[in-house]
């Protein structure tokens, strides 16, 4: 019977061994796939870092151009900011002539419609007194008419009585 567990007990070791050899088979293939996976994420890794340390290159040039185009800007913004003062003193001295401009037009046309007002009553009274004067004409021509009239029929009276006078006479 000792030969029986011998045995049995080569069996299991050998049913160990050859569970384990399988185990310890599979961990290396799968060592061997991670092992290659790794070195493919190096190659990887190393690519990245390549064309980090490409970009990094590439920014730095970059950044040369940026801080450039940053005093360019700061130089557009001031000289925008001179144009803008520049206008703003334009537009306010152009405010003061219009300004100017505007109280010599308004005081000229106050002038202007004061003296309108003064020649438009002028100009009545010139028509008042022209009306007046018309009617005093008419008045006095209907009263030389009237007396025109009456020095004729007196004419005519006294031409009457002279020639009757010489008719007697004669």
């Amino acid at each position: 019977m000792k030969e029986v567990i011998k045995t049995i007990a080569i069996v299991i070791l050998a049913g160990v061994a050859i569970f384990y050899g399988v185990k310890f088979n599979k961990v290396n293939s799968r060592m061997d796939v991670l092992n290659s996976k790794d070195s493919l994420q190096s190659i990887q890794v190393n690519k990245f870092d390549h064309r980090v340390h490409d970009l990094e290159l590439m920014f730095e040039g970059r950044g040369k151009h940026i801080r450039n185009f940053q005093g360019k800007l700061k130089d557009f913004d001031q000289k925008l900011d001179e144009t803008y003062n520049q206008f703003n003193n334009k537009v306010d001295s152009i405010d003061y002539v219009f300004q100017a401009f505007r109280s010599q037009t308004e005081t000229a046309l106050d002038g202007l419609k004061k003296s309108q007002t003064e020649l438009n009553d002028r100009i009545y009274e010139v028509r008042k007194d022209a009306r007046d004067q018309y009617q005093d004409l008419r008045q006095l021509l209907r009263r030389t008419s009237r007396k025109v009239q009456s020095l004729e029929s007196d004419f005519e009276e006294l031409q009457k009585q002279i020639d009757k006078l010489t008719s007697e006479k004669e």
